[in-house]
């Protein structure tokens, strides 16, 4: 997807931090209803679960005990979840800062226009 640019005229201003804040947030809640992909949170549970996935080479996990299964599962979630929790509120803040910084060291940079 291509972003149309503003020319480059004494009109062209630096975005707000509301602007910034309103972008991220539009982009984080509908880029994947558009795309059909899955949401933010869905994708960062998926990878953070991959992850735990490392164990697989040392546990057979089909074969596990329900009460062996419903453990392991408990011990993953207590691990992801505050990785989880801490990604999503602060992944949004760090791209609002990229865009801060980047507007301060180059108000004059070219806008997307609404399309």
């Amino acid at each position: 997807m291509t972003s149309k640019t503003a020319p480059m005229t004494a009109a062209t201003k630096a975005p707000t931090e509301a602007e910034l804040r309103a972008a991220v947030r539009h982009h984080l809640e509908t880029v994947h209803e558009e795309s059909n992909a899955q949401s933010l949170q869905d994708e960062v549970d998926d990878q953070l679960w991959a992850a735990a996935g490392a164990l697989d080479a040392i546990w057979q996990q089909e074969d596990f005990r329900p009460s062996e299964q419903k453990a392991y599962d408990r011990l993953v979630d207590e691990a992801i979840q505050p990785l989880r929790n801490r990604l999503l509120r602060e992944l949004p803040e760090a791209i609002i800062g990229i865009g801060l910084r980047f507007a301060a060291e180059h108000p004059d940079a070219p806008r997307a226009v609404a399309s």
